[in-house]
């Protein structure tokens, strides 16, 4: 048993005897977690409350507890944080991650990434009988926007990290009091910023974890900036090239033309992203000359936005873990722009300009009026480097997690205008170099056509916990992994979730069916 469970289970209630006597859920509430149990440095953590959670649908009998833990400098917001604890516990735990810029408590009590409102969802883990936890990131705000936890120190830092930590230690704390032994297996599930935060599990705190799930990670926190930066002035600068919402569908519509039927069926569904870039390219599409109506084809301004997204954008200079380069984006695939890249209420309400802001006017330059497009990338390059070594979780060192045992399962979407496919593909690629022929012991990765950042044409649902699960006991991933479609007009169609470099292909039959594809490589 390692020094942090051990310190676990010397935990005792407020006045109680040295002797562990299991509690009841409302005794949880005089609960103290001394600063010892929690791995940084911290003023230990105190239980705001605990009480029986009614049964729900997907819910069983269980304890929740809220709590919250303290930092050592008075000016920093405490970690808020919750444990569920149900009361048939398999003896394993699930961790939550957070998403966008946190801010908000992760309660854990319902489905994880991936879990979709399908005919056959995943049961919850709690009614699996996991214990489940979260936190808010170590700071309360609002999401997206609100980053001004961003301007002290140490709550950017659990932010970028170290609350992954601090949280863990006094989630096991809780289960060890109420259950009397700490977790025989542990795990992590996220996406996005919970993707990152997934990996910051796996990259420095792999001890601690027997198995993680990273949804499309949103690990290169600098890298992106800089690409949704340069995206959104190539949209919105002088001469930019935003499209209209019309265009838009214009542009999806032509691409699923020229693609939808090339991995053998035209369902919706662009599969083989690599003969699709063969097939079409922005300039295909270019309006002639003098054209009075642009409706029906792409102006020099909108194919250059498109160009600039199909090109892997080169940095200013090495971020952290050598990362130079991020892209391309999966602009000529059908993704989602609207929201994201683009708006009809223009470049402020984008989830690029609104996470950007946030990140350059308290992360890096404490200035209300910064704007990406203004920025001296090169005399803010020692704050930029400092912060990418912080937050990025680029590492490929997962030796401690590896010994351990851990097991990483890695899913992208290929339409995520947010965490571009090619980004998740090169870290895995750069994982592979390190590990060999160990990788497949220790990762497992997976791009489903048509999903996005938790959207899509295709809204992935499948037993990924069960499929973790099931690898860390038995040491075998499940064979022939289904994923199945959550989408209403859509709902239960099915294609076998193929690991990459493969994609599912049709070969005939009901196309609704996983047994109609077989998963095959260019």
């Amino acid at each position: 048993m390692n020094k942090l469970r051990h310190l676990a289970l010397m935990l005792v209630f407020a006045g109680a005897s040295p002797a562990f006597a299991a509690p009841t859920c409302g005794t949880l509430a005089h609960l103290h977690i001394a600063a010892s149990a929690i791995g940084l440095p911290s003023r230990g953590a105190v239980i705001d409350s605990a009480a029986d959670h009614p049964v729900e649908a997907d819910i069983p009998e269980t304890c929740r507890v809220i709590g919250q833990i303290i930092a050592v400098g008075a000016d920093v917001p405490p970690i808020r944080f919750e444990v569920n604890l149900p009361h048939d516990w398999n003896g394993k735990a699930l961790h939550f991650g957070g998403g966008g810029l946190d801010g908000v408590l992760v309660d854990g009590l319902h489905a994880m990434p991936g879990n979709g409102p399908v005919t056959h969802s995943p049961a919850n883990p709690l009614a699996r009988g996991f214990a489940t936890f979260g936190s808010d990131g170590g700071h309360q705000g609002t999401n997206p926007g609100d980053a001004a936890f961003g301007r002290i120190p140490q709550a950017r830092a659990n932010y970028a990290g170290e609350a992954v930590k601090r949280t863990h230690d006094a989630a096991v704390a809780v289960i060890a009091s109420f259950y009397g032994s700490a977790p025989r297996r542990m795990y992590f599930a996220g996406g996005s910023k919970g993707g990152h935060e997934g990996l910051v599990a796996a990259q420095r705190y792999g001890a601690d974890y027997d198995g993680v799930i990273a949804y499309y990670p949103a690990k290169d926190s600098v890298a992106l900036v800089f690409a949704w930066g340069a995206l959104s002035q190539a949209a919105y600068g002088p001469n930019g090239g935003a499209l209209s919402v019309a265009k838009q569908q214009f542009l999806k519509h032509a691409v699923m033309q020229a693609c939808d039927a090339l991995d053998g069926v035209a369902d919706g569904i662009i599969s083989d992203t690599t003969a699709c870039a063969a097939t079409i390219a922005p300039v295909s599409l270019r309006c002639a000359s003098g054209a009075a109506d642009t409706s029906a084809c792409l102006t020099d301004a909108e194919i250059r936005l498109l160009d600039l997204g199909l090109t892997r954008q080169a940095m200013p200079y090495p971020l952290a873990n050598g990362v130079a380069s991020i892209g391309p984006f999966p602009v000529m695939n059908g993704p989602a722009f609207t929201g994201i890249l683009l708006s009809p209420n223009g470049p402020d309400a984008t989830l690029y300009s609104a996470f950007n802001n946030g990140v350059i006017r308290n992360f890096w330059t404490h200035d209300d009026t910064a704007q990406f497009a203004t920025l001296d990338l090169q005399k803010l390059h020692d704050v930029i480097l400092a912060y990418s070594r912080e937050s990025d979780a680029t590492s490929v060192d997962l030796d401690l997690f590896a010994a351990h045992g851990g097991k990483l399962i890695v899913v992208q979407g290929s339409t995520d205008m947010l965490v571009p496919p090619a980004a998740t593909t090169d870290y895995v690629a750069r994982l592979g170099a390190r590990y060999g022929l160990r990788t497949g012991g220790l990762v497992r990765y997976f791009v489903q056509p048509g999903y996005g950042h938790g959207a899509g044409d295709f809204l992935l649902t499948w037993d990924s916990l069960g499929a973790l699960d099931a690898w860390v006991e038995t040491g075998s991933f499940p064979a022939n992994p289904v994923a199945s479609d959550g989408n209403a007009a859509t709902r239960d169609r099915q294609m076998p979730l193929c690991e990459y470099p493969a994609y599912p292909r049709y070969t005939g039959g009901d196309a609704r069916l996983a047994t109609s594809f077989a998963c095959v490589t260019r």
